[in-house]
């Protein structure tokens, strides 16, 4: 678990704001469809932190029930106080989830970390994986790191986005060895130096995971120039991507056909012409526009209006 690529989902919504859970199947298959190995979903880009307790077990459970057994579904816990952290990690485990994404408490201190993360292992027995977002989580010393995995044998994971991530990694994994599978994230702009740093994969939601795939396998494979040669090519998508965040993975997601809408709540995110005629210019750039959209229609079982990919 903890290898390859983790696609990180957003969280669909229609234009008046609601969840969309038909899109949330939409979104399920098209990512499986591009050979994912695992999703992610309640996470920060997934604006875990913007949706309401029933929104969000509506959501795991939908995400849960469309995956079923074909890759593991990880769901992000974003709560800072241990107690009700866990409660929803068992709320989200009943429902068939294989791990789970933990926000560091807000107060700082390894003893802190440790009876946060033991609380939640207890209640939830699956795997976890770290969330090192310095934005949010605040500097994680490699340290600091080692002795909270080494305390906590339900630490299996770390989703890595401490700038410079390859040089971490690299840290890292010199002082855990392989006991900790370690992912890189930020839209996979810096994948290819975090594989070359020991990495295990990544954990973002790319709109265009068919280029990370690609990249992962041949790396793996060792076929490093072939990787090298991918990574290149599409470089200026992941910086397009990187630039403007949520809103164009939204957008690119949208014109892909996977979501019904690109409407965004977190504050602070827009997305406005701009933006959009510099993803048109990288997408003809690359000869992107127009080939690579993905069409989706209803199934012929109306019973419960799902999507399938053709």
């Amino acid at each position: 678990m903890f290898q390859g690529l983790y696609a990180v989902l957003v969280t669909p919504f229609q234009e008046n704001g609601e969840v969309d859970e038909t899109s949330v199947d939409r979104l399920v298959e098209f990512y499986l469809e591009h050979n994912v190995s695992g999703l992610v979903t309640l996470s920060v880009m997934g604006e875990g932190l913007q949706l309401t307790d029933d929104e969000k077990m509506r959501v795991a459970r939908r995400v849960v029930r469309r995956t079923g057994d074909r890759v593991p579904v990880v769901v992000g816990i974003n709560n800072r106080e241990a107690t009700t952290a866990a409660q929803f990690a068992r709320r989200v485990v009943d429902l068939g989830v294989s791990g789970l994404l933990v926000m560091p408490p807000s107060q700082p201190g390894l003893e802190t970390a440790i009876t946060h993360y033991r609380t939640i292992a207890d209640a939830a027995p699956v795997a976890i994986a770290i969330l090192d977002y310095p934005p949010l989580t605040g500097k994680l010393p490699v340290p600091f790191l080692k002795a909270l995995v080494e305390a906590v044998d339900a630490i299996r994971g770390i989703k890595l986005e401490d700038t410079p991530t390859p040089a971490k990694i690299q840290q890292l994994r010199n002082a855990v060895g392989s006991r900790l599978q370690i992912l890189g994230a930020m839209g996979g702009l810096h994948c290819l130096p975090e594989l070359e740093a020991g990495s295990n994969g990544l954990m973002t939601g790319y709109a265009y995971p068919e280029h990370l795939v690609d990249i992962l396998n041949q790396f793996q494979s060792g076929d490093v120039a072939g990787a090298i040669a991918t990574y290149s090519q599409w470089l200026p998508l992941l910086e397009c991507e990187q630039k403007y965040g949520l809103a164009l993975r939204k957008e690119s997601l949208r014109q892909r056909g996977a979501i019904a809408s690109a409407k965004v709540r977190m504050s602070g995110v827009t997305m406005n012409n701009n933006i959009r005629l510099e993803l048109d210019r990288v997408l003809k750039q690359l000869e992107l526009r127009g080939d690579s959209n993905v069409r989706l229609s209803e199934q012929s079982n109306s019973r419960d209006g799902l999507y399938s990919l053709r």
